[in-house]
């Protein structure tokens, strides 16, 4: 990612190059305005609907969705924490 000022901004067109990263932020249900705590906050709500340990054992669409919405959460904190701390004022 080259243009830091671009993703901070919350344009976010550089990451249209990514689909990785463009198809963690639709599993996550986040949209080009939000930041990284209202991400880390839509994650848990995510993780405590989806954690194998709050719903029935038997249900695998929740643990796989579980595990889907924790990759994609990694991913993109992986992308946005380097700039995000790098760029704050």
């Amino acid at each position: 990612i080259e243009t830091a000022e671009a993703f901070i901004n919350g344009t976010w067109d550089i990451l249209k190059n990514y689909p990785e990263i463009q198809n963690s932020f639709e599993i996550l249900g986040v949209t080009d305005q939000w930041n990284l705590e209202l991400i880390k906050k839509r994650f848990r709500v995510l993780a405590k609907t989806y954690h194998p340990d709050v719903v029935d054992v038997k249900d695998t669409k929740s643990a796989e969705s579980f595990i889907k919405i924790q990759k994609a959460y990694d991913i993109v904190v992986k992308y946005m924490t380097p700039f995000y701390f790098n760029h704050q004022s």
